[in-house]
C-alpha cells in the first residue's frame, strides 16, 4: 500500500512539474512560445511585463508575473532572471533580464526593449516613479523631484505610452504626437503643473551634474546626457535620470552570468525555457 501511495505522489508531482515547467512548442528570444501552427502559447516578455505594469498602475493584483516581495525580516527579494528588487517598491513587477547582454552603454536600452519600453529614458523614469523609500533616500531624491518625475510618469500612463508593448518604436516624440499630445508643447504636457521643480532645499541652479557646464540649458543638458528632452524639466530630474543608469548597469552586471548560453541554439533552432 505504501509503495502504491508513493508511486501516486511521484506521478502527481511529475505532472505538476511538467505542466508548470515544460511547454511543447518553439521558444523565441523575446520569451514567447508558439506551437507548430504559429499560434502564441505564451506571450513575449514585453507583452507580459507591460500587462503586469498596467495592473500595478491600476492597483490590481499581479498573479502571473514575478514582483518585488519582502521576507519576514522586511528585506526585499526578487527572482532569478529578473531585476529590480533593490530599486522598486514592494509589489512592483520585476524586469526580465534573462538573455539580456551588451556593453554598459547598451544594457539599459536592451533591458528597456525586452520589457516593452519605448527607450531607456522611459525605463529610468518608470524605475524612479515606482521606487522604494529606501532607494529614494539612498539616492537623495527629494520629495519635490520625485513628485515631478511621478507626474511625468502618470502623463505617459494616461497617454498609453506605459502599459503597452511599444518596444518596436524608437521615437518618443512621434508616439506623444500620435497619443494626442502637442509635439510642440510636449515638455509642458509631461512637466509638473507648476513648471520647473527645484531639488528641495537646494536651488535647481545650484545642482552640479558631472561633466555638464553649469550654464547649459535644460535642452543642452538633455542632449549631453542623451536623455529625451521632454523628460528633463529640471536639473534635479536630469541628475536623477542620469545616475539611475549606473545603478541599473551595476546591479544587472552583478546578476549576469558571463557563461550564459545564447537564447537560441543555432543547431536546433530551439531555446531553453525562460523563467516566468
Amino acid at each position: 500500500m505504501n509503495s502504491i501511495y508513493s508511486f501516486l505522489i511521484i506521478v502527481i508531482l511529475s505532472f505538476n512539474l511538467n505542466a508548470q515547467g515544460l511547454i511543447a512548442g518553439t521558444y523565441h528570444p523575446d520569451g514567447s512560445i508558439t506551437d507548430n501552427n504559429g499560434k502564441v502559447i505564451r506571450k513575449s516578455y514585453a507583452d507580459r511585463y507591460q500587462e503586469a505594469l498596467e495592473r500595478f498602475n491600476n492597483g490590481e493584483e499581479i498573479e502571473d508575473w514575478p514582483t518585488v516581495k519582502k521576507n519576514k525580516k522586511g528585506k526585499t527579494f526578487g527572482k532569478k532572471g529578473f531585476f529590480g528588487e533593490k530599486i522598486l517598491e514592494e509589489g512592483a513587477p520585476l524586469l526580465a533580464i534573462d538573455k539580456v547582454s551588451g556593453s554598459k552603454d547598451e544594457i539599459l536600452n536592451n533591458i528597456a526593449k525586452q520589457n516593452g519600453y519605448v527607450n531607456e529614458d522611459i525605463l529610468k523614469l518608470s524605475l524612479v516613479a515606482n521606487s522604494s523609500e529606501e532607494f529614494k533616500i539612498e539616492n537623495n531624491i527629494s520629495d519635490e523631484t520625485f513628485e515631478a518625475l511621478n507626474n511625468s510618469y502618470q502623463k505617459l500612463v494616461e497617454a498609453g505610452i506605459l502599459g503597452e508593448n511599444l518596444s518596436d518604436f524608437d521615437n518618443l516624440s512621434s508616439l506623444i504626437s500620435n497619443a494626442g499630445i502637442d509635439s510642440e508643447t510636449g515638455n509642458a504636457i509631461l512637466a509638473p503643473d507648476d513648471g520647473i521643480v527645484t531639488g528641495g532645499l537646494v536651488s535647481d541652479e545650484d545642482i552640479q551634474i558631472e561633466g555638464i557646464d553649469p550654464g547649459e540649458s535644460l535642452a543642452e543638458i538633455a542632449e549631453s546626457l542623451d536623455l529625451d528632452s521632454s523628460l528633463v524639466t529640471s536639473r534635479a530630474m536630469a541628475e536623477t535620470l542620469s545616475t539611475v543608469a549606473d545603478t541599473v548597469s551595476n546591479d544587472v552586471s552583478s546578476t549576469s552570468d558571463p557563461n550564459q548560453p545564447p537564447a537560441i541554439d543555432p543547431n536546433t533552432g530551439n531555446a531553453p525555457l525562460p523563467p516566468g
